[in-house]
């Protein structure tokens, strides 16, 4: 079982990440005139981190993981939860690429 002091070592070096990605990624990127930028209750350093962790548990698929662990045990540190698990894999399209450069820059 992972301890409370390891999920937020985790959202911690997850948040740091995203502060210093997403500017850069802003900075960098040409504007397309017809994108918009969905906004989520979540943060995409939240939903990273649900991420990870979904990956470093023993759960075989994610609505299980979501109900059992997030949803119950995550609460308090994610207060702006979604409900249901259909939002947050809404949100995987947007995570996947910072995600995999964290895991591949980072050691969790």
């Amino acid at each position: 079982m992972i301890t409370e002091d390891k999920n937020i070592e985790i959202y911690c070096k997850i948040d740091d990440f995203c502060k210093e990605f997403f500017p850069f990624i802003e900075k960098n990127t040409l504007k397309s005139s017809n994108s918009r930028k969905r906004k989520f209750k979540l943060s995409i350093s939240e939903a990273m981190t649900i991420q990870i962790l979904f990956h470093m548990f023993d759960y075989r698929n994610f609505t299980t993981y979501y109900n059992d662990y997030v949803c119950s045990r995550l609460s308090s540190y994610f207060p702006k939860i979604l409900s249901f698990h259909n939002k947050m894999v809404e949100i995987f399209k947007y995570i996947i690429i910072p995600l995999a450069i964290v895991l591949k820059t980072k050691s969790m």
